[in-house]
């Protein structure tokens, strides 16, 4: 189980993406992208969490498992590893 929150900008500064003691991935988000989160939940089976202990950092994708080869992008982040807000991350066909 993994968790994801969300925070108005201010206070989403202040957070870390982590993992618990449990080993479970806790999350944080701008309020803002909620309702695409709502929206990719209510649409898109399944929907997981991903952890990538590099970025130390989550997120949502529909997808069991990332993009893993390092010829291969992934299209949901740009080369300098920031992460795009939903709103703006490229649809799969």
């Amino acid at each position: 189980m993994a968790q994801s929150r969300f925070y108005r900008p201010e206070a989403l500064e202040s957070r870390q993406d982590w993992i618990d003691p449990l080993g479970r991935p806790q999350g944080h988000m701008p309020i803002d992208e909620l309702a695409a989160v709502l929206d990719m939940l209510r649409n898109e089976r399944p929907v997981y969490l991903h952890w990538s202990e590099a970025w130390r950092q989550t997120w949502l994708d529909t997808r069991a498992e990332p993009v893993r080869e390092a010829a291969v992008s992934d299209p949901a982040r740009p080369a300098d590893q920031t992460v795009l807000p939903f709103s703006v991350r490229p649809r799969k066909p």
